[in-house]
């Protein structure tokens, strides 16, 4: 929504488009790095936050139109899925378990932008 208001000319009101960066630059080559975080959300309420070459989802299954949009943990097994894009970029390879520090830093960050959000 930024970029676009920038193509324009156009600003935005104070509340719209809070989560938005203009980039702009980024597309004319002024810059490289806008946000170091993405966070996406399906259509079925599942938030997922990409950093680096890491996407954590807060749940099991697609979140949206593919089957199972949604799976119930099973005991000892994840809660959510993980995985490392520049060797998995297909997500065949839920890494939750077996890397627990980036699942708590991922979701710490991903909790705070939802917080900062519904204020």
């Amino acid at each position: 929504m930024a970029t676009c208001a920038a193509i324009i000319g156009a600003e935005l009101p104070p509340d719209g488009g809070p989560d938005s960066v203009n980039i702009l630059p980024l597309l004319q080559g002024k810059e490289e790095v806008v946000r170091d975080t993405l966070v996406h959300h399906s259509g079925d309420g599942m938030f997922s936050l990409r950093r680096g070459d890491w996407k954590l989802i807060e749940a099991l299954g697609s979140g949206g139109f593919s089957q199972p949009a949604r799976i119930e943990p099973q005991p000892d097994g994840p809660s959510g899925q993980l995985y490392n894009l520049s060797e998995d970029l297909a997500e065949q390879n839920n890494r939750w378990i077996e890397e627990p520090q980036i699942v708590k830093d991922f979701s710490a960050a991903l909790n705070g932008v939802i917080r900062s959000e519904q204020h």
